[in-house]
């Protein structure tokens, strides 16, 4: 009986409210009528005004118990409707979105490749490197001795191998090219857990001083040489002049380490006979199972002292073992981290932007929610009726900033520095697919259960009162609204004081005087064919090396040109230690000084446009002369002959592998920032190549003044070393290309921080407009009472700047507290650098006034006598 009373009672009142709705439409309807429509068209409007039929609908839906997905299914299908019916704010809010949630998926996917994919290795967790460290804890390459004995003493590594890198000639029965070719020891494939896809690894014989010299080639370099990458096997290749016979072809993607296309063992070369301060090789491991990093860093730790114990080479040098992603990835992280939080900050502001239009959206439909309230319909239908739209408003931009994601992703694949680890890998995946549908639907949370709860709380008996155009919204929800367009102002400024430490940090970098003159400077390596794959032919190289230089300076236009051993900038240098004759010597070897080494040809100066400062340059007979020279730079002179002539003073340098070498100063150079623009300046030593050309496999050939002619210089070069592949790169290139990723990182953030700024702009011009809208009978009421132009502009002008204001001046507090975590990324800029906060405040203000001006000038136009009589 409880069941049908209550049943009886809903009817009741489902009458009651059905005659209720019936005489607000007829009520309407008369209304319309007096003003001129006929009764027909009368009472249609007056039911489409009101959606009673819908609402009659939601109501017998509710009265009934209709199963929730029907009311999922009928809000969808509503909540299309009503943004149907709004299309300039759907396709505004859409765009929006796209920008934003594009934006973020694409930086998603840098970061999920670089940072959250876990290496493609087998157990990848249990690969570390290990690092020698100095007395000041920096990380530093190791020595083969030092290495053997971590091998052989370490207990918490199944295996342990060393590395290096190279840049080498590849020849053959097919046209030269340059490959990165990775010195591998014994264990390196066993720690990486990969064998060859084709043919096999090495064998122990291979991997022993004098066995038969094998390599191993990537999967994508023996398809580009042979054509299939199983036609490589058995085959004889040539590198740097010296015969390899292929014995296998790695997994695709498999390019560890240095993206290298080649692999040959270490042993074939005669490291043992380094000594414990060349520091030459990275280490890399495998962990015992169980075993973790701060145990297996214990027992490194105790070798290490073991060692200092013993060597006295040892005795400042420590190890550090980290993870082997962190070795990867370290340098990436906090960079990528930064421009994924400014990424989310644009989706913040944009979320709040349509936060902002959903109120102005919502204060018209005011009337509509407190008459669906008065129907029936609870609080919380309300809500969800509104949450719905904003998640398909949300799930469209969604799908618009997918697509925007997959270009994005692309471009920023491409033009990402190559220094950045794994970058190339970056593509958009099912992950990142369901990433943005995330995302997308807890940013259409976001910025609609605002408006949803407020709009829910109008007075139906008031709404009902209003006309549709003076129809209001509680005090609270102007409020929110001022308060979203204050947030994201600050946000924005957030965002563009960063983008201007950067702009202004990368300005500094990128004019840092080199102290080289690059313009008109074109570099080439070149590699000399080895006699027996450890040693150069010192009379051969010698006299290729002044057949080719006296041949080029005869083509036209060159000015000069030279040789040196390690490129500055590109290719750093060797640090090696030394003494001064004739001075006391300290007790402890390490405590020599240290220096920068280089061999360069007599013209390699005059190249570079670097002036002779002191003494003289290297001449022609020096070449054959018995007393080895050394030019210095100016560094050098500062730090060790302070007060006294450096021209005639002789050091010996103790970095050559048969005996410490005495040289003679003949003359001084200006610095150069040989190690990249933000590197400070080193003391340097340059010694004459023509009195070491024995010592060096790899030289790069400088050359000023040539201009369209580089065939000929190739095919000069190529005639007389046939195994070298010459390519050209201009020395300016290669200078820009040492602050690729600062140059990266400051486009990513500016462009954020521009979208932060176009959207605050169009906040502050949405609200300020909707307010015009809003008071325009208000406004016309003034201008008839008195008021003239001007003061409406200025009332309009002072509510946006007030709001402006208050923007900027949180933004400045919140930029000043957030900047500091960019100060690893800045040079010679504080993150608290006035001048670019002062110019960010600035610009920002004069932005956001003119979006305040736009409105108030409309404003400033209405005529009293349309404005009395809006509705």
């Amino acid at each position: 009986m409880n069941a049908i009373s209550r049943w009886v009672a809903r009817r009741r009142a489902d009458r009651q409210l059905a005659e209720e709705m019936a005489a607000h439409i007829d009520e309407i309807a008369q209304t319309l009528i007096e003003q001129g429509q006929g009764e027909e068209e009368a009472r249609r409007n007056a039911r489409l005004q009101f959606g009673n039929a819908t609402l009659l609908k939601e109501r017998s839906r509710e009265v009934w118990g209709w199963s929730g997905m029907e009311q999922v299914i009928q809000d969808v299908r509503f909540g299309c409707r009503m943004l149907a019916k709004t299309p300039g704010f759907t396709v505004i809010a859409i765009a929006v979105l796209a920008l934003g949630i594009g934006m973020n998926t694409a930086m998603f996917s840098a970061v999920k490749t670089v940072l959250l994919s876990a290496l493609p290795y087998p157990d990848p967790g249990r690969l570390v490197k290990v690092w020698q460290t100095t007395k000041s804890g920096h990380s530093n390459l190791v020595s083969w001795p030092d290495f053997k004995d971590w091998r052989s003493q370490n207990r918490s590594m199944e295996f342990l191998a060393a590395y290096q890198g190279a840049h080498v000639s590849l020849s053959g029965d097919f046209t030269s090219r340059r490959i990165q070719l990775a010195v591998v020891s014994r264990g390196f494939f066993q720690i990486m857990g990969t064998q060859a896809a084709i043919g096999r690894t090495f064998t122990r014989k291979e991997q022993t001083p004098g066995g038969p010299p094998t390599a191993i080639l990537s999967y994508a370099l023996s398809e580009a040489v042979f054509g299939q990458a199983a036609q490589g096997i058995g085959k004889t290749i040539r590198m740097d002049g010296l015969a390899f016979t292929v014995i296998g072809v790695m997994p695709p993607r498999f390019d560890f380490p240095f993206r290298a296309q080649a692999w040959i063992p270490e042993e074939l070369f005669p490291a043992d006979s380094s000594g414990r301060s060349a520091h030459q090789f990275h280490v890399v491991g495998r962990l015992k199972s169980g075993v973790l990093i701060r145990q297996a860093q214990a027992d490194m730790s105790v070798i290490a002292t073991r060692l200092g114990k013993q060597y006295a080479e040892d005795r400042s040098q420590g190890i550090r073992v980290v993870s082997l992603y962190d070795g990867i990835v370290g340098s990436a992280r906090v960079p990528l981290l930064i421009l994924l939080a400014a990424v989310g900050l644009v989706l913040l502001i944009a979320c709040v932007n349509i936060s902002n239009l959903q109120i102005s959206r919502a204060t018209a439909r005011v009337k509509e929610l407190a008459l669906r309230n008065a129907l029936g319909a609870s609080r919380g239908r309300l809500i969800r009726q509104l949450l719905t739209e904003s998640v398909l408003l949300a799930l469209a931009g969604g799908a618009a900033g997918f697509l925007l994601a997959v270009a994005g992703t692309a471009a920023l694949r491409h033009s990402a520095p190559a220094n950045i680890p794994r970058i190339e890998n970056m593509h958009v995946d099912w992950g990142v697919l369901l990433f943005t549908t995330g995302l997308s639907v807890a940013v259409g949370m976001l910025f609609g259960v605002l408006p949803a709860i407020f709009c829910s709380r109008a007075n139906a008996v008031e709404a009902i009162k209003q006309s549709s155009a003076k129809a209001t919204v509680s005090p609270q929800l102007k409020r929110w609204g001022n308060a979203l367009v204050v947030g994201q102002i600050a946000l924005s400024m957030v965002l563009l004081a960063g983008a201007a430490l950067l702009l202004k940090s990368y300005w500094k970098l990128d004019h840092v005087n080199s102290g080289l003159k690059s313009s008109g400077v074109l570099t080439a390596d070149i590699w000399w064919a080895t006699a027996n794959g450890i040693t150069v032919n010192g009379k051969e190289v010698a006299r290729s090396s002044r057949q080719i230089l006296d041949s080029i300076r005869h083509l036209p236009g060159v000015q000069a040109a030279a040789f040196i051993d390690r490129l500055p900038v590109r290719d750093g240098g060797n640090n090696w230690r030394f003494e001064i004759q004739d001075r006391p010597l300290p007790a402890d070897p390490h405590q020599r000084p240290i220096a920068y080494y280089r061999l360069v040809t007599r013209n390699y100066f005059q190249v570079f446009g670097l002036p002779i400062l002191r003494g003289r340059q290297f001449n022609v007979h020096d070449d054959h002369s018995p007393q080895q020279v050394a030019i210095v730079n100016q560094a050098f002179v500062k730090k060790f002959f302070p007060e006294a002539n450096p021209i005639g003073q002789r050091i010996r340098l103790f970095g050559f592998a048969e005996k410490p070498r005495l040289m003679a100063i003949v003359g001084v150079v200006p610095n150069v920032h040989a190690f990249g623009l933000n590197h400070p300046t080193t003391p340097e030593i340059f010694a004459d190549y023509m009195q070491h050309v024995g010592s060096r496999l790899k030289v790069t050939l400088v050359v000023r003044g040539l201009v369209g002619d580089e065939p000929a210089m190739r095919s000069l070069i190529t005639s007389i070393n046939p195994d070298t592949p010459v390519s050209f790169d201009s020395m300016n290139d290669i200078i820009s290309g040492t602050i690729s990723r600062q140059r990266f990182q400051t486009f990513l953030l500016s462009l954020f921080a521009g979208a932060a700024l176009l959207l605050s702009a169009i906040g502050i011009y949405g609200l300020l407009s909707y307010m015009v809208t809003r008071r325009t009978s208000e406004l016309g009421i003034r201008m008839a009472l008195g008021a003239d132009r001007g003061r409406v502009l200025a009332l309009v002008l002072r509510q946006g700047g007030s709001l402006v204001a208050a923007g900027l001046i949180l933004g400045i507090i919140a930029a000043f507290l957030l900047t500091r975590m960019l100060s690893g990324l800045l040079f010679e800029v504080k993150p608290t650098d006035p001048a670019s906060f002062a110019a960010v405040a600035i610009l920002f203000g004069a932005v956001a006034m003119l979006g305040c001006y736009l409105p108030a000038r409309r404003a400033a136009k209405i005529d009293p006598n349309v404005a009395l009589r809006y509705e």
